[in-house]
């Protein structure tokens, strides 16, 4: 957890999130155009039961909807297919990167600014609407993300307003892919099954198993929202 100023951002697993009302962080999205975002298909289940503390991650579900089933094993048990649903990891940039982390020995480390923010699909309505500011590429411009919301409130919405357009490009900050790989864990057809029959997954962890491709199945977003859409 990261303490600064105004508001308190976390970090935690390199997901982003505000924790309280009225906490805010400017941020800056990692894509040169708005159609570079997509939608992301998963199913929410927990690893490995089996650990203490088990959270439902995000598993990439491998079929789009006029696909068969038996495509994605997650989809074709009843039990699993419930656990499916559609959610935007927007690849983030979080500013003020000066801010530092006390460690132990009073030895200080620069906070790892690049961030995955998991978010449901209306989401996508707000985010839209903050676009239409944008000047240029979209990595260019810096937009502050307000939570309002009590910590752990069911109803918490989220104002995103855009500040300002700079000269950033995507080319000169650090790649997101090594933490988007966290953010979405891939799985092939036959580790699900594996999972189904017992329960869990061969090697439970965070990293990407092997499988042909490390891409994971994305939709192109809706339509950008009109004119009159509701911010």
């Amino acid at each position: 957890m990261v303490e600064r100023a105004g508001y308190t951002v976390g970090l935690d697993g390199d997901f982003f999130k505000l924790e309280n009302d009225s906490d805010s962080a400017e941020v800056r999205f990692l894509y040169k155009k708005y159609s570079d975002i997509k939608v992301t298909t998963a199913h929410k289940i927990v690893l490995d039961p089996r650990e203490e503390v088990a959270f439902p991650k995000p598993v990439d579900c491998l079929r789009f909807n006029d696909e068969p089933f038996e495509k994605c094993a997650l989809c074709e048990d009843p039990n699993y297919f419930t656990t499916r649903s559609d959610l935007f990891l927007f690849d983030m940039f979080v500013l003020n990167k000066s801010i530092i982390v006390p460690q132990e020995g009073n030895v200080t480390a620069a906070v790892n600014n690049l961030t995955v923010w998991s978010r449901s699909p209306k989401m996508y309505a707000k985010l839209g609407s903050a676009l239409r500011k944008c000047q240029g590429e979209l990595v260019s411009n810096v937009f502050e993300i307000t939570r309002i919301g009590k910590a752990g409130s069911m109803q918490t919405e989220y104002n995103i307003n855009w500040l300002r357009k700079d000269d950033v490009t995507l080319e000169s900050l650090p790649s997101i892919k090594p933490i988007r790989a966290k953010a979405l864990i891939i799985k092939t057809n036959e580790e699900m099954k594996f999972y189904i029959a017992k329960g869990y997954f061969e090697e439970a962890d965070d990293n990407q198993p092997a499988r042909n491709t490390s891409e994971p199945t994305e939709r192109e977003i809706p339509a950008t929202p009109s004119n009159d859409s509701n911010f």
